[in-house]
């Protein structure tokens, strides 16, 4: 027996033996030459940046390097160029200027070990990486870098540029608006700014061809076209990753950043649509493609990357792009149509030397802030700069606070409580059937809002967004605006199953996935609201009370939402009718009967002495917004508007005209990134819906068209016709809405 013990002994040493996978060996070559490293390998560390021992690099190079052991300090010449680079400090010395790195020097076993990109590149060497070989390559027979920064700019124009107005006989140029502001900017011979314009009919400056993808420099107050390239669709993953590839090999500088200029509709709808090929877009897998694509050839991580666009401040998108880029620039909200200020961004970008996406991210968002403001545009725009290195924090935060949560789902009686928390929660976009929704929730709102059921976490994570949000800018309407969005179905119910499919795609916290697809199952299999007309009265005024009180059963009353109150014109004649004036937040709860009263005395919003149909998208405490469907020189829009509740006024508040929004595309889905200003000698014509009495049957109408000037307002007035009816509209937690009958007043 015993000749058979060492073969089993060493098989029980062979199984015990942990088992590790070693990481693909990455090389380092010097002019064709490669470097080989005696103790230290590189590696890639966490920002996705290879670290080098930096001794074998720059001797490789033909420089000298010291060590400074009280300061810590790696100093490296090679003639007249210095590079001092402190262990464990972001910033450089290079000749006696300070530069801002991503990821600092750092000492293992005894090496100091560096991002090889910055100290090959100031030396005056090219860097490139074979992301097939996994293999840096150094060319110091290239002509040293002097470029700072290059720009990019991705400018899909599509119907921001060609959509034609019938009235003025004009294009919207929104696209050659922005290309104006970059002409204007005082440039630098160390930026460069390159543009690929494409994806629309027709563009209003002359110089640029709509039949095909061209590449131009703005240089000098120039726009110079580098190269035609052929029609491509910018809704396709490889047009893009083609442009930048081309950009960074052409134009190689120490930082890069991109912009990504078109319609943005969210995680689930993607980015920009390309109207010369049916409106297709990127999606967000198909950005990671893309990027991934420009990773393995590159090996560049952008400073940002920023959408100029709507929406694409989410969870989802930061998570996608954050291998690729350190810093995210993008709007939680609607843009308006004149976009970003790119004269002041590349006039910034000329006059500074701190490149990291954090400064230029906040100079962005300054420029598009105060440009709204000069504008006047600023009521609910957003952007934010956020830290993609700070995600892991908000991903960690999130699938705990979503276990959470669907622990407490499955308690079918907290279903009401959980989504009237998410009923209450701000949601950018559009929020009415007008409009069309996007449910896409403000994350730390979110989070705050439901706290009930996990206090921890919910702290958790809304403290972990408010660190990766490093700065942000809002108007008044979004001032309560944490940065950040992320899709969660409320709203959009006949869309939940196609939306959910694309969520289960994305890079999101699986515990988040399924609660979402739990919470829209639930919601959508709530019994119909209809069916509980026996558990509500209405009480007529007495001696006692002037205004119709609503009673509800105490069931009923733990799943109400919200109870508005609807009104209706009575307007007599060829077709006796009840015009819907819409509704409004006109009741008042009373706590000790647990029971609702109006608040309708006839007064209304009028537009200048016209009643309009109001609907309400969302309320805080101190505001109210609205949407109007009207009519605007014909032509069918959503005005937006807001009302602030402030006592220094008679009526209690006062409203402000933020300006009118399209439709949603009917083909792609995208919301309308133009808001329109009303103007004097505008058309205005309200939209109705009226209850024909005589068949029972709801058709639209229109109201008498006016004519809008400079004293036009919103005010909430007198109704001049006497005879009225009202009802009770309550919407439960699942959206559901039930009326009950109506009611005359006469005044």
């Amino acid at each position: 027996m015993k000749k058979h013990l060492l073969p089993c002994l060493l098989i029980l040493i062979l199984f015990s033996l942990p088992i590790t996978h070693a990481l693909p060996t990455i090389n380092v070559y010097v002019n064709d030459e490669r470097v080989d490293f005696v103790d230290v390998s590189p590696y890639i560390n966490e920002d996705n940046r290879t670290m080098v021992p930096i001794r074998f690099i720059s001797e490789a190079l033909g420089a000298t390097v010291s060590w400074d052991g009280t300061t810590k300090t790696v100093t490296i010449i090679k003639g007249d160029i210095t590079l001092k680079l402190p262990i464990g400090s972001k910033e450089i010395t290079v000749n006696g200027l300070v530069y801002s790195v991503d990821t600092p020097a750092v000492l293992v076993s005894g090496r100091t070990m560096v991002p090889v990109r910055f100290p090959a590149e100031f030396l005056g060497s090219d860097v490139q990486w074979d992301g097939a070989t996994r293999s840096v390559l150094i060319d110091s027979s290239v002509p040293p870098l002097v470029d700072d920064f290059t720009l990019l700019i991705y400018l899909n124009g599509t119907d921001l540029e060609s959509a034609y107005d019938d009235e003025s006989g004009t294009y919207s140029g929104a696209g050659t608006s922005d290309l104006n502001e970059m002409l204007a900017a005082v440039s630098s011979d160390k930026v460069n700014v390159l543009v690929e314009t494409g994806g629309t009919s027709t563009w209003v400056n002359p110089s640029i061809d709509s039949t095909q993808n061209q590449r131009w420099s703005v240089q000098n107050n120039q726009l110079t076209l580098l190269e035609n390239v052929g029609i491509s669709n910018m809704g396709d993953p490889e047009t893009l990753s083609n442009f930048v590839n081309w950009a960074l090999k052409a134009y190689p500088a120490k930082n890069y950043g991109i912009v990504l200029w078109n319609h943005g509709g969210g995680p689930i709808t993607g980015y920009a649509v390309d109207e010369l090929f049916s409106g297709d877009g990127l999606i967000l897998p198909e950005l990671e493609d893309a990027f991934s694509a420009v990773r393995s050839q590159s090996g560049v991580v952008f400073d940002f990357i920023g959408f100029d666009a709507c929406l694409m401040a989410t969870l989802e998108v930061a998570n996608t792009l954050s291998p690729y880029a350190d810093y995210l620039v993008a709007s939680q909200e609607l843009e308006p149509g004149h976009g970003w200020d790119y004269t002041s961004l590349i006039t910034s970008l000329a006059a500074t030397s701190d490149y990291s996406g954090s400064a230029i991210g906040k100079s962005i968002a300054d420029g598009f802030f105060q440009q709204a403001v000069d504008e006047k545009t600023e009521s609910d725009v957003t952007l934010s700069v956020i830290d993609l290195k700070r995600l892991d924090s908000i991903n960690t935060a999130l699938s705990k606070f979503a276990s959470d949560l669907s622990a407490t789902l499955i308690e079918d009686a907290k279903l009401s409580s959980i989504a009237q928390s998410v009923s209450k929660t701000k949601k950018y976009g559009g929020n009415s059937s007008d409009q069309g929704y996007t449910d896409l929730v403000d994350l730390s709102l979110f989070a705050s809002n439901l706290s009930t059921y996990s206090p921890e976490y919910a702290l958790e994570l809304s403290s972990a967004v408010d660190e990766a949000v490093v700065y942000q800018v809002s108007g008044p309407i979004n001032d309560a605006a944490t940065g950040l969005s992320v899709y969660f179905p409320y709203l959009d119910q006949d869309n939940f199953t196609a939306s959910l499919a694309v969520q289960a795609q994305l890079d999101l916290p699986t515990s988040f996935i399924s609660l979402a697809s739990e919470f829209a199952g639930k919601l959508t299999g709530s019994a119909p609201l209809v069916e509980r007309m026996d558990e509500i009265v209405v009480y007529e005024p007495t001696e006692y009370s002037a205004y119709y009180e609503l009673v509800v059963s105490e069931d009923l009353l733990y799943d109400i939402d919200k109870v508005y109150i609807g009104v209706y014109e009575y307007l007599n004649g060829d077709t006796p009718r009840y015009r819907n004036l819409g509704y409004d937040a006109l009741t008042i709860f009373n706590e000790e009967t647990s029971s609702y009263f109006e608040q309708f005395a006839g007064n209304w919003t009028l537009f200048d002495d016209h009643p309009i149909m109001m609907k309400i998208s969302y309320s805080d405490y101190d505001h109210i917004e609205y949407e109007i469907p009207l009519l605007l020189n014909d032509e069918r829009v959503v005005l937006e508007a807001v009302w602030y509740y402030d006592d220094a006024f008679a009526s209690g508040g006062y409203y402000d005209i933020i300006g009118a929004r399209r439709p949603n595309d009917q083909v792609t889905n995208m919301p309308d990134r133009n808001i329109i200003l009303l103007k004097a000698g505008d058309k205005v014509q309200p939209i109705y819906t009226s209850y024909l009495t005589e068949t029972g049957l709801y058709q639209e109408e229109l109201g008498q068209a006016f004519v809008y000037s400079d004293q036009s307002k919103l005010t909430y007035d007198v109704l001049q016709s006497t005879d009225y009816l009202f009802n009770f509209m309550i919407i439960d937690y699942s959206g559901q809405v039930l009326e009950t009958d109506f009611y005359e007043i006469l005044y």
